[in-house]
C-alpha cells in the first residue's frame, strides 16, 4: 500500500494498493510522489516490461486550465518513453465527460464541470 497526503485531511490525498499477486508479476516496485496529495505513480519494474499506475485526485478550481496543464505536464515527463511499458492512469478527475449526468445539489440534473473536461482535453492533446 502506498500513499500521497497533504497536511490538512480535506485538501485531498491518494492510496493505491498493489496485491501480492500482481506485485510477484515484477521484480521491483516504486512510488513517486508527483505531486503531494495528488498525483501518486506506481512503477513495476520486470522482465517482460513495465507496468506504470498512476492514481490522480485532481481538485476542482475557477480556473482549470492552469492546473491541469501544470500537473498533466508533471506526469508527462515522468512516464518513461519506452514501448515496453503500460501506463494506466485512474482516480478522482472531478469532472465528469457527459455533464447532464451531474446530479446538483439543488436537487436538479446539468452541468458544472464544463471547464474541467475541456482543461483535460486541452492539456492533455494527442496522448489522451
Amino acid at each position: 500500500m502506498y500513499g500521497s497526503f497533504v497536511d490538512a485531511s480535506i485538501s485531498g490525498g491518494v492510496v493505491t494498493v498493489v496485491s501480492r499477486k500482481l506485485r510477484a508479476c515484477f521484480d521491483t516496485c516504486e512510488a513517486t510522489e508527483l505531486v503531494r496529495g495528488k498525483i501518486l505513480a506506481i512503477h513495476l519494474k520486470g522482465p517482460r516490461g513495465d507496468l506504470v499506475v498512476v492514481n490522480v485526485h485532481m481538485p476542482t478550481t475557477s480556473d482549470p486550465v492552469p492546473m491541469f496543464r501544470r500537473y498533466l505536464e508533471q506526469l508527462r515527463d515522468f512516464l518513461p518513453s519506452s514501448s515496453h511499458t503500460m501506463c494506466l492512469s485512474a482516480g478522482d478527475w472531478n469532472f465528469m465527460e457527459v455533464e447532464e449526468g451531474r446530479f446538483k445539489t439543488d436537487g436538479t440534473w446539468g452541468a458544472g464541470d464544463r471547464g474541467q473536461s475541456d482543461a483535460f482535453a486541452q492539456c492533455c492533446g494527442s496522448w489522451a
